[in-house]
């Protein structure tokens, strides 16, 4: 049977979307915050494609494997109790620096998973997406550098003098069975020197002396235990002993008590106050560790869709908070039905649409409002791709090209110095000899090295061939395929490698500054002045360029720079006919605008047709934007 489950694997030929969402958002003029919304319909692939964006951004994330990070000097080794005891008296002062990753990867990017509909309760849903974000970051350190990072955290919140406290109970129960049996020894000592002196009074001298030797004895050995037992303590890990000073407070937990933890208030999240403090304390400290306005964390949210109303809301005043300002280091990728989405936003704030008569459209203002770039997931083409599709689930998939052989590298060598005389005996005839030490690179890590290698040399190529400045449209594709013949020796399409490096260098040289013009004068055809509008409007241009770059890359035909503006107004003053799951084909969109230009009734038969549910009284602006030059065509609509 046909596991329903998300997966990395490219099946349905979107890579050209993952990568244009990708280098969109590894751009340097994309700037946070901001909020991406991947729409489609319930089964569409919505999970699989941000899983797939989000291996390419954070390689290992995906199957769970994230790349480990490092922060300051790095101390692996776990917290001790005496390192607690320390930190009380003198709190340990942060590094300064950000967290980077354990193995550097070309535009890595830190990501975070969600999943709102696990969280059903409002107050649930703040303390989710918080525990997300701080667990998931800081998971990622390895255990010693994780446990003091909380122990900076938890001990700004807890009584200190409590932690002393508990430690010195610790520490005096720990001498008190010593300096019982050294007592109980030196009592027993007493009493038989006594006995001996009372048998043989002839030894009474004798046996003084034995006493004080016995009683200087039994102390230095007493001290020695206690002192040995004390250090034993102190050096010990302190995860036992003061457990919930080293680890992520629960979402869910209240003030219980905790054996394993001190005697002080739990940091818990549980509710608005608590979540209120988190943002205030651990969520911007966690936040510091990683997130950049050159390298946002991206916190990935999953089955928006299939939240309660109340749910809905709850996540969306959640990501506002991040909008706001409070925390502008991050990008959101949403997952969902955007019309399933936008009517649970307005059963959620029905008396807010009972107020505004004549307008029910309440749910899509929301989510323009806090989604700066609605991404549609296309239909798959019928004779290709879901061909394709078909026969991987019939398992008639095309043999995978041969991995490389598994190769063998040297790494060091082994040297061998003769025991029976010294290499530095100036004597000594023995010589020193040096064996090669070699490790075993599989196959598969041999073709990623190889990939690697061949797209920077691609890469090179290409600059050395495209003239300085803009990437002018034509130019980059002819420098790639002459670059690819040049540097592998291959003809005929640009294989994966070209399209990678052509990627890389036409994201390296965009700039939204040599778009200006055709950005400009698709402006008026916003329909508004808002700034945030005319913001997404920008973000939604630069998307779509990347995205008709790849098109063009694999030798598709685009549309003008004029008209991938025209499409991004478009997408923002109707949302419903572009980014809603069933939307109207490319096909029929063309047909739709070749139809603003002729009859009346034909305009108003084949709109109610292609546009059902269109708010009243828009059809008008939308004729008009449709007649407008330039055209957006086949080519343009197939691009939302």
């Amino acid at each position: 049977m046909a596991t329903d489950a998300a997966t990395v694997e490219d099946r349905l030929e979107r890579r050209r979307y993952v990568d244009a969402i990708a280098a969109f958002l590894r751009h340097g003029e994309t700037q946070p915050p901001l909020t991406i919304g991947i729409h489609g319909s319930w089964g569409a692939g919505k999970t699989s494609l941000m899983r797939m964006v989000q291996d390419e951004l954070d390689p290992g994330a995906a199957a769970g494997t994230p790349t480990g990070l490092r922060y300051g000097r790095r101390r692996g080794s776990a917290v001790t109790n005496g390192e607690v005891v320390q930190a009380t008296k003198r709190p340990p002062a942060p590094p300064h620096e950000h967290a980077v990753p354990d193995a550097e990867t070309d535009g890595w990017r830190p990501t975070v998973w969600f999943n709102p509909w696990m969280y059903q309760n409002g107050d649930q849903v703040w303390a989710g997406l918080a525990h997300a974000i701080i667990g998931q970051v800081t998971g990622r350190l390895p255990r010693g550098d994780r446990e003091r990072f909380w122990l900076r955290l938890n001990l700004r919140r807890i009584d200190t003098e409590a932690i002393r406290r508990r430690w010195y109970g610790i520490v005096a129960r720990q001498l008190l069975p010593t300096v019982l049996w050294f007592l109980v020894l030196l009592a027993a000592a007493a009493a038989a020197l006594l006995v001996l002196a009372w048998l043989r009074p002839a030894w009474t001298g004798s046996l003084r002396e034995v006493g004080r030797w016995t009683g200087v004895g039994g102390g230095i050995a007493a001290t020695a235990s206690g002192i040995g037992r004390w250090l034993w303590s102190r050096f010990r890990p302190a995860a036992p002993t003061f457990a919930r000073l080293l680890r992520q407070p629960s979402p869910l937990r209240g003030s219980a008590a905790d054996p394993s933890g001190p005697p002080a208030a739990d940091p818990g999240y549980q509710g608005r106050l608590g979540f209120l403090h988190l943002v205030q304390s651990d969520m911007r400290r966690v936040l510091d560790l990683v997130a950049t306005p050159d390298r946002p964390l991206v916190v990935f949210v999953d089955d928006l869709d299939r939240c309660s109303p109340g749910t809905v809301a709850q996540v969306i005043e959640a990501i506002n908070l991040f909008l706001a300002g409070e925390f502008g280091n991050c990008v959101f990728v949403l997952g969902m039905e955007p019309t399933t989405v936008a009517a649970s936003v307005a059963t959620a704030y029905r008396d807010l649409s009972a107020a505004e008569a004549g307008r029910d459209d309440l749910g899509w203002r929301f989510l323009a409002k806090f989604v700066q770039l609605p991404l549609r997931i296309p239909e798959p083409e019928p004779e290709t791709e879901l061909d394709a599709y078909l026969d991987h689930l019939l398992g008639r998939d095309p043999a995978p090209p041969p991995l490389p052989s598994d190769e063998s590298i040297q790494v060091g060598e082994a040297i061998h110095v003769p025991t029976e005389l010294g290499p530095y005996d100036a004597h000594s005839t023995a010589t020193v000899t040096y064996a090669p030490v070699f490790r075993t690179v599989p196959g598969t890590e041999v073709a990623r090295q190889k990939f690697r290698s061949d797209v920077a040399a691609l890469h090179a190529a290409i600059l050395d061939r495209i003239s300085a400045g803009d990437v002018d449209r034509g130019e980059l594709r002819a420098a790639a395929l002459d670059a690819q013949r040049t540097v592998l020796g291959v003809d005929g399409e640009p294989g994966p490698e070209t399209l990678a490096a052509a990627e890389r260098v036409f994201a390296e040289r965009y700039s939204d500054r040599d778009a200006a013009e055709p950005i400009r004068a698709a402006l008026a055809s916003l329909g508004t002045g808002n700034p945030r509008e005319i913001k997404r409007y920008v973000n939604l241009f630069r998307f779509y360029t990347f995205l008709a770059e790849r098109l063009r890359l694999r030798g598709a035909a685009v549309p003008e720079p004029a008209s991938i503006a025209k499409l991004a107004a478009f997408t923002i003053r109707w949302p419903q006919l572009v980014s809603t799951p069933g939307a109207a084909s490319a096909a029929a969109l063309t047909e739709l605008e070749s139809a603003a230009a002729g009859e009346d009734d034909h305009w108003h038969e084949l709109l109610a047709a292609i546009c059902p549910g269109l708010p009243a009284g828009t059809d008008g602006s939308l004729r008009a934007f449709l007649r407008s030059e330039p055209t957006i065509g086949t080519d343009g609509f197939r691009l939302r």
